[in-house]
């Protein structure tokens, strides 16, 4: 009889613990911030204006780590300008394009005051650089396109299969002056490494089966 308990008490512990890593692994991977990435040292923006130029941004520095909101991003203030009339803002967000320092995105949003012609935010690609592995963002998540000259549909060029220096990008539009709204790519990844933190609780449930299974024999 002690011996029945004793096994059943241990096989309810064990459940318990595997019940409580696995919780714990959601947990962590639905939390993860895209900047807590292993290895993740740069945020690549390709922009178009012109010659295809890559925007290299430190992972967790200040043009990541900031929204510069509407009446903020303009000539004097921006991540990247490209022209006189068009300036970029690059930060981490959550899939509407919202500013989330735990966000698993990055958004681009930019100003672009000329209604006519070609429509500004011209986004080619993002990359991200992890250990020595370049990561392109493959997943278009929302996107914001405004004025007469925006080009429907080419919000996809931001995230389609391209060349390491991308020969497509998209054409956003034009703000009105002053802005009420910016023009807006928010692009994800399908693959990136795994937090620390989800690879430990795998490895917690992976012990915690091993032991189930001993127990059991």
């Amino acid at each position: 009889m002690f011996q029945i308990t004793n096994h059943l008490n241990r096989n309810i512990a064990i459940t318990c613990a595997l019940l409580v890593a696995l919780g714990f692994m959601a947990t962590t991977t639905a939390q993860a911030a895209l900047l807590t990435t292993p290895g993740l040292t740069t945020v690549t923006v390709w922009e178009a204006t012109g010659p295809v130029t890559p925007y290299n941004f430190v992972f967790n520095g200040p043009q990541m780590t900031t929204q510069l909101g509407v009446g903020v991003l303009g000539p004097g203030t921006f991540d990247i300008s490209s022209l006189p009339n068009e300036q970029y803002d690059v930060f981490y967000s959550d899939a509407a394009g919202n500013f989330n320092l735990n966000g698993d995105y990055v958004t681009v949003e930019a100003v672009y005051t000329n209604p006519s012609g070609g429509g500004g935010l011209n986004l080619g690609a993002v990359d991200l650089t992890v250990g020595s592995s370049t990561i392109r963002a493959d997943i278009l998540a929302s996107f914001v396109g405004l004025g007469p000259n925006y080009s429907v549909g080419s919000e996809v060029l931001a995230v389609d299969p391209d060349s390491p220096v991308p020969t497509t990008f998209t054409s956003m539009g034009s703000t009105v002056v002053p802005p009420t709204q910016h023009l807006r790519v928010t692009v994800g990844w399908s693959k990136i490494p795994e937090p620390a933190s989800a690879v430990l609780a795998l490895g917690g449930i992976l012990g915690v089966l091993a032991m189930r299974r001993k127990t059991n024999l």
